[in-house]
């Protein structure tokens, strides 16, 4: 426990490396009480929500801009506006909960407005010209000349577009295509000015944007998505700043956004307002955010309190916040803008605005697991430049460097692995992120004579000062006087904290008093979220995973069960001896066995002896056959959840704990280089696979993998071997059912073994550890591969060919299913069909066209015994295997 004694709540940072700013931000005077006042917030959209023409509309709707339209007006709380900005650090453009970061991205952009966010960025040249030339554009373009008194400099005055509108008659079929598209200008005008960019005096819109409104036909072509997002950080980090009293964006996008994660500050939504627009049928559905234009009820949540909203943030917990929350059933394609990469890290664009788009630090938004991210590097200043004295800027010129990182957006796609539901209190990301974030933004000692008064500050010094009385209940129970004393302490501590729903504290030890608060360092500790960036990351001189990746590693895949079978000797000969882990070929376990495999390793951490391992496996015992059928071809019934369930469970978490708790220690031998094999290699002459012949293949792969550059992996499997391997297998999975089963028909009896390997994903030297480990396939050892072959690792085309080759040799005893990355979408983000095209070169299309069709074979899902296995999921409860048909 700290020596210090509490006396007073020190709301953070205890780590300046991060938030290097809080000297000047806004929620450092609020901690002084200096700033209370609401900030206000810039639009000028009041005069636009009117029924649009059809033939205009339609052009929205090829610009981009109908989404935004379609929703509608959205009113801002700008105290819930403002409560947010409190939170937004411009170190790390997100907002910092108390359960973690958080940021709008470019999904939130596409699936809430359906702002295109795929396309060129929206930059120019930032052209010079007189009042006359600027009315000459208005005149071409929008169809008026507006006055001289409504223009300044390169702003135009909304009021004037609004009084064009207002002006101009009704408009049919016969009406000039001309007049047309200067009419949609003048809409899409209003929104840029309006409601998208809103310029800093609030009622004008800059002319720059004319521009990209020239050609109709192409103004669909530009990433307006991304140029807002942009204007949006840029705001909020204005904006964050103490001395700031405005803020300018597209705030609906904001409050919105906030309102589908927040559950304690949202509305309820009741029914459709009185004098909504009608939209007829045959239109594009609305995007998500078109839920809210409707009539909303604060009943049960705030409105218009800045404190109460501040409080309610300061007191957030996991429950109340929602990570994934968009339903995507039902969204039209036009929201589905650029999906395969809205967790890019890539730089915004809007003119002279360049932002960092940072999905790495917010990763559970995407459903994946955070690690600690890599320290960000923003300027300090960066969100001073803009526009002024750089006339004639040629804007596309200055920002080279970031369009060409934009344009390689489909290569900065950030990956890891999937969340498991919340993060526990003890994880390595929350203890890091409440180290060096701003847990309270209220100060307990500032005491408001009227309105409301803040609780969440009080409620988090007695969770604090309860948290490091337990603590001290430990060290009185260590003293044999004290022990009952110290036992009661604790008592009294846990039921304390229980009583906030905060007892998780109690599983660390306790960390709110800074010890070095001016010359802490910056930890820049790396989780694995780090290391992919290193690997995939946002600078253009990052090298290819094939080119970094170490087979002469052994990886550590932690505990394992110790397997005996008849296979050993082949299995020596690659390296694969006797393992550290214990034998339990005696073990009590007399019925069958499921042993689960994690496989999922990124060549990186195979390179990097420092890194923890995540390959992990669990036994499942005492499998029992299935007693119904529904379908013999694609679907099974469930038989009842027995009774033994719970008390395997109680065993697979007391393994679970077992393992978390000594993998550090463990070192598995490494692996000797394997001796040359046979190559090339040839197919059988009477076109049958044996044992020789597979053993054969995976010292040649091993072997290449470590001595010849990828480029050379023809000379070791020719193209007519490959194809030969590929057909055969497609034969045998293509008579196969979309769901396998795995029971006493088909060979399963109470002392055969089944391996469930899952996220395999390239790692060669992980499968032929796993090999090692388990046991080649055997008449009573039968394995399921349960999918994601390829990508990310340097080696999925021979993961994938060696797995084929087992499967043609025990068709019956090895089980292929279908992941998600063996798609023709996935394997051309993330890396497969890049790798095919450089180990096979010329005849690399014909390879990976044959994996593709090798892939759509694959069957989806297998029972063993009572356990269904698909794709990232193995249950004993009641899935329903839809029946689907090739």
């Amino acid at each position: 426990m700290e020596n210090e004694r509490l006396t007073q709540l020190h709301p953070g940072p205890l780590d300046r490396s991060v938030l290097t700013r809080q000297e000047n931000h806004r929620s450092e005077d609020v901690w002084g009480g200096e700033v209370e006042a609401v900030l206000f917030c810039r639009r000028c959209d009041g005069g636009f929500w009117s029924q649009v023409q059809r033939r205009v509309l339609h052009i929205l709707i090829s610009a981009g801009f109908y989404g935004v339209y379609r929703v509608g007006l959205i009113k801002l709380d700008h105290a819930f506006i403002t409560a947010l900005v409190e939170r937004w650090r411009p170190e790390t453009h997100t907002f910092h909960f108390k359960v973690g970061e958080a940021t709008v991205t470019l999904q939130d952009v596409a699936l809430l407005y359906g702002l295109p966010i795929e396309g060129e960025p929206v930059v120019g040249i930032d052209s010079s010209k007189t009042p006359q030339e600027w009315q000459d554009l208005c005149e071409q373009f929008l169809g008026f000349r507006p006055h001289d008194d409504k223009l300044n400099g390169s702003r135009l005055d909304i009021s004037a577009l609004e009084s064009h509108l207002e002006a101009f008659g009704e408009i049919n079929d016969d009406t000039d295509e001309l007049v047309i598209h200067q009419l949609a200008r003048c809409y899409m005008m209003l929104m840029i000015g309006g409601i998208l960019f809103p310029d800093t005096s609030g009622n004008k819109v800059k002319l720059i944007y004319l521009v990209h409104l020239e050609n109709i036909d192409q103004i669909g072509r530009y990433s307006w998505g991304s140029a807002v997002l942009a204007c949006l950080y840029r705001a909020l980090c204005r904006a964050s700043n103490s001395k700031k009293k405005e803020i300018g964006a597209f705030l609906p996008l904001l409050q919105v956004w906030a309102w589908e994660r927040l559950k304690i500050v949202h509305p309820d939504r009741l029914q459709a307002r009185d004098g909504a627009i009608i939209f007829s049928d045959d239109l594009p559905n609305p995007p998500y955010a078109s839920r809210w234009s409707v009539q909303l009820s604060w009943k049960h949540s705030p409105q218009y309190a800045l404190s109460l909203f501040r409080d309610q943030l300061d007191n957030l917990v996991d429950e109340q916040f929602v990570w994934q929350p968009y339903v995507m059933e039902n969204l039209p394609d036009y929201c589905r803008s650029g999906e395969y990469f809205w967790h890019a890290v890539v730089p915004l664009l809007c003119w002279d605005v360049v932002e960092m788009h940072q999905p790495n630090r917010v990763l559970r938004q995407f459903g994946m697991r955070q690690n600690i991210p890599d320290a960000c590097n923003f300027s300090k200043k960066h969100e001073k430049s803009d526009r002024r004295g750089r006339q004639n800027t040629d804007w596309s010129t200055h920002h080279a460097s970031h369009i060409l990182v934009w344009n390689d957006r489909a290569n900065r796609v950030w990956e890891a692995p999937l969340a498991e539901g919340f993060l526990p209190y003890h994880d390595d990301y929350l203890k890091w992120f409440r180290l060096i974030t701003r847990q309270i933004i209220g100060n307990p000692e500032i005491r408001i004579p009227t309105g409301y008064a803040s609780l969440a500050p009080t409620s988090e010094i007695m969770a604090r000062q309860l948290h490091m009385l337990y603590q001290y209940g430990i060290k009185l129970r260590q003293e044999s006087t004290t022990e009952v004393a110290g036992r009661n302490v604790m008592e009294m501590c846990i039921d304390g904290l229980m009583a906030a729903n905060d007892a998780q504290r109690l599983g660390v030890s306790p960390s709110y008093v800074p010890k070095q608060p001016d010359n802490s360092r910056n930890r820049r500790r790396r989780g694995w979220a780090g290391r992919r960036r290193k690997q995939r990351g946002a600078n253009p001189d990052d090298v290819s995973p094939m080119e970094d990746a170490n087979p002469n590693v052994e990886p550590d895949c932690g505990t394992s069960t110790r397997f005996t079978g008849e296979n050993l000797n082949d299995e020596a000969q690659f390296g694969m001896g006797s393992s550290p882990c214990d034998d339990v070929s005696g073990s009590h376990y007399t019925d069958n066995h499921i042993v689960i495999y994690n496989a999922e390793s990124s060549p990186m951490d195979d390179a990097n002896p420092d890194v923890e391992c995540r390959s992990s496996h669990t036994m499942i015992h005492n499998v029992q056959p299935l007693r119904q059928f529904a379908n013999e071809d694609v679907g099974y019934a469930t038989p009842a959840r027995p009774d033994h369930v719970q008390s395997m469970n109680d065993d697979l978490n007391e393994q679970a704990s077992s393992f978390r708790g000594s993998t550090s220690s463990i070192s598995l031998p490494s692996s000797p280089t394997p001796s040359t094999p046979q190559i090339p290699i040839s197919w059988p002459e009477d076109g049958t696979l044996t044992l020789t012949w597979v053993r054969n293949l995976m010292l040649a792969f091993d072997w290449a993998s470590r001595n010849l550059p990828p480029s050379d992996l023809l000379t070791v499997l020719p193209i007519e071997v490959f194809d030969r391997l590929a057909e055969m297998a497609s034969g045998i999975m293509h008579k196969e059912p979309n769901c396998l089963q795995i029971d006493s028909r088909s060979g399963l009896d109470p002392n055969s073994t089944v391996v469930v390997v899952g996220d395999v994903h390239g790692q060669l030297h992980v499968v032929l550890f796993l090999l090692k480990d388990a046991g080649f396939p055997s008449e009573n050892r039968f394995f399921v591969f349960n999918g994601d072959y390829v990508d990310r690792g340097a080696w999925g085309l021979e993961t994938f060919l060696l797995l084929l080759a087992w499967k043609i040799l025990m068709p019956n005893r090895v089980i292929l299913l279908r992941g998600n990355h063996e798609s023709e979408y996935c394997t051309s983000v993330y890396g497969f069909e890049e790798e095919v095209l450089i180990k096979y070169a010329d005849n690399g299309r014909h390879v990976y066209q044959k994996c593709l069709e090798c892939f759509k074979e694959l069957p989806l899902a297998s029972v063993i015994g009572e356990c269904h296995v698909l794709f990232n999921y193995l249950t004993q409860s009641h899935p329903t295997f839809l029946q689907i048909k090739r």
